[in-house]
């Protein structure tokens, strides 16, 4: 295995195209005296809820433009961020497909992140289905690596992801078609302050997407969205998704039936955005309407003997208000002071319906309902010793009000952060913070059968960093290590998914390199070395208590990687990335080897003229076979190599 390591180190490092091709938003700065004048990036908001270099920034931060994403060939965010560094990709289907509540996601540092939208929180009962997102509709993506909950709230434990929306759209359409049925078609129409977009994306019928043969029955996804400037300091933005597909499984062993479930799921997401200077805020409406019906066909030597539906409907729904205002109080110190609230509210009902013989049946109802309050109030201190050291100090308090059955919650995270600048473009920083996530309303209802009521989950992070811009690299590098008490984890089982607490912990490396040649090349590479373990709750096949022992969790090593070019008239890029040394974990069960993943992408694009092109995208070039699900019972497959051909109108 070391020499192993050793070989794809040495050729992701000699190469130069070990990585996604991440150019980062630039900004004119001075480079070192002895090279030419290069560009950094620029993060807004996220990592410090202000406007810095990523240089200047104590975090392991990076920015991805439109044309960025695009360039992985992906047309959403969950297929697009998969060739990342230091993020590890779950799916449960083709294009990136939920399951249904077993949602598709991102790890990184082998923890949940949160996702955002212009500021506000995206996740809703733990759940954000990126495959959903098209990425004609974000302006570009920022991420922060690590515990951010001190600035951010719940859920932000491996990290955070915050999608800036268009404020401007580009008036084109364009349509593609595939094999396996894929059909994509879009159109995007800017008129004054008001912009609207529409895309439709469909998958067919895959077979044998598990070790249990079951089969994807398709998919169809249909997503509009809205945006308006009011002025300079006032906008609008609106997202309607509506997403449906179905599974097929034959013979379940447990019913000795043929099984086939139906998946629907509907999101608006409304926001309305402020900013001027230093006072920002945002209002937002975030709400999931999800129905969910299968059917058990109960055979007997080859014959239908009879049925056992189940169908489940949920609602939930977040309502919120975050303000925040940034006072510089003196030439070397700057002070934030912001408040968040919160409502969230579940609901949902199962019907069991169970017809065992012809002409008679019986129906059984389950109604959950509920919700809470959830309060904020955060600030920030950052000094300015001199020009070269600065440190920064942050804490939050967030409770909850009105839960059920007067379940509340309080918990306080602190973070101290310092950076010290070896040269404008050079700088070393390290950080110390805390972390936390409070069950969510479905959560607490799907307590795992004899375990104890949920707890917050709070964890502690440690990080120290460098980054150098130099000539055309743009070099980061950042070594963690993070322990989290109660870690709520899902167990997924044959009708449900339950809840549990665990510890985790994990130590590791990342180290990345942005590489802007001047030969209309673009390379990075990235390598990701950490040691994800589990503190599991249950007994193992023996009957052996699991608490007490740590187990591996997901993979060691990951290489990512990627090369784009930008011609005259051709745009062509190729992306990989390739996760090994891993495990494949259920909860309650001993850890088993997992196979590596490689994850690939081709795609290019040539420009008839400046109003017309073609492109063409390869997924899966290799025609692996590699499990993209790490902690399910039944491992779930990458889709064999795939492709969609296109075009597009601009006008």
């Amino acid at each position: 295995m070391k020499r192993k390591i050793m070989i794809l180190t040495a050729v992701c490092v000699s190469s130069g195209i070990c990585s996604q091709t991440l150019a980062a938003e630039q900004v004119p700065v001075k480079a070192d005296a002895t090279a030419q004048e290069y560009s950094l990036e620029t993060v807004n908001i996220t990592a410090m809820r202000d406007r810095k270099r990523n240089v200047d920034i104590p975090a392991d931060t990076e920015t991805l433009t439109t044309d960025q994403l695009a360039a992985t060939g992906a047309n959403n965010l969950q297929e697009a961020l998969k060739y990342t560094t230091g993020i590890v990709y779950l799916d449960y289907g083709p294009g990136g497909n939920s399951m249904g509540n077993m949602r598709s996601k991102l790890l990184m540092r082998g923890a949940e992140v949160l996702v955002m939208i212009n500021g506000a929180p995206l996740n809703i009962r733990g759940s954000y289905n990126l495959s959903d997102i098209p990425i004609s509709d974000v302006e570009r993506i920022e991420i922060v690596r690590g515990g951010g909950s001190v600035l951010y709230g719940s859920d932000a434990i491996g990290g955070v992801i915050n999608i800036i929306t268009k404020k401007k759209r580009t008036n084109s359409v364009k349509t593609s078609f595939g094999n396996m049925g894929q059909q994509e078609h879009h159109i995007s129409i800017q008129q004054g302050n008001l912009g609207i977009g529409y895309d439709y994306q469909k998958w067919g019928n895959v077979d044998n997407i598990t070790s249990n043969n079951k089969n994807f029955n398709g998919s169809e996804k249909n997503n509009i969205s809205l945006n308006y400037n009011i002025n300079n300091d006032w906008s609008i933005f609106y997202n309607h998704n509506n997403s449906k597909m179905g599974y097929f499984t034959p013979l379940v062993s447990s019913r000795s039936a043929n099984q086939t479930d139906h998946y629907d799921t509907t999101r608006d997401f409304f926001q309305i955005n402020y900013q001027h200077k230093s006072l920002s805020g945002n209002f937002y409406y975030n709400e999931r309407r999800h129905n969910s019906f299968t059917d058990n066909t109960i055979l007997k030597k080859g014959k239908n003997t009879g049925r056992n539906n189940d169908i489940s409907k949920e609602k939930n729904y977040n309502i919120g208000l975050d303000i925040n205002k940034k006072w510089r109080v003196s030439t070397r110190d700057n002070i934030l002071f912001g408040t968040a609230y919160q409502r969230e509210k579940y609901s949902k009902t199962d019907l069991e319906q169970t017809n065992p013989f012809i002409g008679k049946s019986s129906s059984d109802y389950e109604t959950t309902d509920a919700s809470r309050d959830n309060y904020s109030a955060y600030g920030q201190w950052e000094h300015r010793f001199n020009d070269t050291d600065t440190v920064i100090l942050s804490g939050r308090e967030s409770w909850t009000a009105n839960g059920p059955n007067d379940e509340n919650y309080t918990n306080f995270s602190g973070q101290g952060q310092f950076i010290h600048k070896l040269n404008n473009n050079e700088s070393i920083y390290m950080s110390i913070g805390q972390s936390f996530k409070m069950p969510t309303l479905n959560q607490s209802y799907n307590t795992l059968s004899g375990s104890h009521d949920l707890q917050p989950q709070k964890g502690t992070h440690y990080e120290i960093g460098w980054k150098k811009v130099q000539g055309a690299h743009n070099w980061q590098t950042s070594l963690f290590h993070y322990n989290i008490k109660n870690n709520i984890t899902p167990t997924v089982g044959e009708t449900k998914v339950t809840y549990s607490n665990e510890d985790i912990r994990n130590t590791g490396i990342e180290i990345m390199d942005i590489i802007n040649s001047h030969n209309n090349w673009k390379y990075n590479w990235g390598i990701v070395y950490s040691n994800p373990e589990n503190n599991p709750s249950g007994t193992n096949a023996m009957g052996k208590s699991l608490r007490g022992t740590w187990a591996q969790e997901y993979g060691k090593w990951q290489l990512n990687g990627g090369a784009t070019y930008h011609g005259k008239k051709v745009t062509a890029g190729i992306n990989a990335v390739y996760l090994f040394d891993r495990v494949n974990s259920p909860d309650n069960a001993e850890p088993t080897d997992c196979k590596p993943y490689l994850l690939t992408n081709f795609n290019v694009k040539y420009d008839f003229d400046a109003t017309q092109s073609v492109y063409l995208t390869v997924n899966n070039i290799l025609d692996r076979d590699d499990i993209v699900t790490h902690s399910a019972s039944t491992p779930y497959y990458s889709t064999p190599i795939n492709f969609m051909l296109g075009y597009e109108l601009n006008f």
